[in-house]
């Protein structure tokens, strides 16, 4: 009878195990889906901050194209006015 006892426990005692690990991988399964979800998320965020950030380089580089032209224009204006002032003092 004391074999039966023993027995019968070790048997509980399993089952409870193996419920324990069952619950356990029911856990780490949704905290894996969960991480997998984040992943995604941060993925298209790098993605979009790529985008934001080649959008932002260009920009910056039709700025200084503008700039570039400005600055000559005004020079060309700066020498135009100078030509200008030294045919009058003629």
């Amino acid at each position: 009878m004391e074999s039966n006892a023993t027995l019968k426990t070790a048997l509980r005692d399993k089952e409870q195990y193996a419920k324990t690990l069952s619950d356990q991988n029911g856990s780490l399964q949704d905290k894996l889906t969960e991480l997998e979800q984040m992943y995604s998320i941060a993925l298209n965020t790098v993605e979009d901050f790529k985008i934001a950030l080649t959008d932002a380089s260009n920009k910056e580089d039709n700025l200084n194209t503008l700039i570039a032209t400005l600055t000559k224009e005004k020079q060309d204006l700066l020498d135009d006015m100078k030509k200008k002032d030294e045919v009058s003092y003629c």
